[in-house]
């Protein structure tokens, strides 16, 4: 019913170039599709989680933000992680 897919920075999806030996533009759309069977298979929910705000993952621009909803953790002096989750 849910999918969560973690770590969408750029670096780590997509993979860093240097290390695939692959034809850069076949390298890319392999991950997309991929990506794409990922998203596709939640049938109620699915998570994207970025941990690093200043380099998302391409990927991640690509989707039109009327459909994202951000819910980056809050500020406070006291963390809770339980809290932030949205499941």
């Amino acid at each position: 019913n849910k999918v969560i897919i973690l770590d969408l920075n750029d670096d780590i999806i997509p993979f860093p170039a240097g290390f695939i030996e692959d034809d850069d533009e076949f390298h890319i759309s392999t991950e997309r599709r991929l990506l794409y069977t990922c998203m596709t298979r939640a049938r109620n929910k699915l998570y994207l989680f970025s941990s690093d705000k200043d380099n998302p993952s391409r990927y991640l621009k690509e989707i039109n933000e009327s459909l994202l909803d951000d819910i980056s953790p809050k500020s406070s002096s006291k963390r809770t992680y339980n809290d932030d989750l949205p499941f």
